[in-house]
């Protein structure tokens, strides 16, 4: 009985999973799901991993299951990436208390709008500036992790 199902369910399912996929491009969809499921900008991330798997012809299941799996890593870094930006171009534009930017926004709300804005670029640019070190070192992990796994050897 173990052998029919293995045989007649399991191994055609396991056939199909792997059709057309490669240690190489899961563990791209892994990075690339990863490092733009993290960028500091909230909404754009489905969109982004999308474009990529497309272009790259990767597995859109994959990409985006591993973006919707680091969202809470994407809520916990945004304010880090912010503050390491502001700290880095040694710009300051949210130097305002709870109480101001409220006052503020009463005042002039597309002024902080715009502020916050730019506070956000400033966390993206750090964003690009680790995200090829953090996708080549979360690619070849995941490579030699894939690479060794007897998914792809059976």
């Amino acid at each position: 009985m173990k052998q029919f199902f293995n045989r007649k369910i399991f191994q055609p399912i396991l056939g199909f999973l792997k059709e057309g996929i490669s240690p190489d491009k899961i563990a791209m969809c892994i990075a690339f799901g990863f490092v733009l499921g993290v960028i500091p900008f909230v909404g754009i991330t489905t969109l982004l991993c999308a474009i990529v798997a497309i272009v790259f012809r990767l597995n859109m299941g994959v990409i985006q299951i591993m973006n919707y799996a680091v969202y809470p890593l994407q809520i916990l870094l945004f304010i880090p990436f912010v503050k390491t930006g502001i700290y880095l171009f040694d710009d300051n534009p949210l130097s305002f208390s709870s109480d101001e930017i409220i006052e503020m926004i009463k005042e002039n709300a597309f002024q902080v709008v715009i502020k916050l804005g730019y506070a956000n670029i400033l966390g993206v640019i750090v964003w690009l500036i680790l995200a090829p070190v953090l996708f080549a070192v979360i690619y070849y992990l995941s490579y030699y992790l894939l690479s060794r796994s007897s998914f792809f050897k059976l």
